[in-house]
């Protein structure tokens, strides 16, 4: 995203919330693939909870390259979510099929999404929506456009 910046916080949490989180029956995945919807509703309730949290982090960080208000602003945007912290590679380095959901099943059968990352550094990225560098208006990722669909699709966007 040239000329636009974002905030991304590494939150740590335990292994079994982790696991709970991203890969339980009720958990984040399963959300989205209830409905985009649903998952978009969870994903909101989570970044309205985790900006206490954020700032938190924020301030006991000895590198702070931009203040708590642009943070926060990036945090807050329409496109912010939470993530599986390394993005695709946990998901790359578990194992194939774990998971077996037959819309994602049928959609791809091949898809990283049937897999349960449970890495050994559990955390979530709490990913702010990007940002004009001029203006500090929000933009949506291009490449993101579909996220909600192609999570109820396949369970990884």
């Amino acid at each position: 995203m040239h000329g636009c910046s974002r905030a991304i916080v590494v939150i740590p949490i335990g292994c079994f919330t982790f696991d709970a989180l991203f890969n339980g029956r009720s958990g984040y995945r399963a959300q989205y693939y209830l409905s985009c919807e649903e998952g978009q509703q969870l994903n909101r309730m989570f970044v309205g909870e985790l900006l206490e949290p954020a700032r938190i982090v924020y301030e006991s960080s000895l590198r702070r390259p931009h203040n708590w208000n642009l943070v926060r602003h990036s945090l807050k945007g329409p496109w912010s979510k939470i993530w599986v912290y390394g993005d695709g590679v946990p998901f790359q380095q578990a194992p194939e099929g774990e998971l077996r959901p037959w819309r994602w099943v049928r959609n791809d059968s091949l898809s990283i999404g049937l897999r349960a990352p449970l890495p050994q550094v559990t955390a979530i990225d709490f990913k702010g929506t990007w940002v004009s560098d001029v203006d500090q208006a929000y933009r949506q990722d291009p490449l993101k456009l579909d996220r909600d669909e192609r999570l109820h699709a396949k369970g990884f966007a």
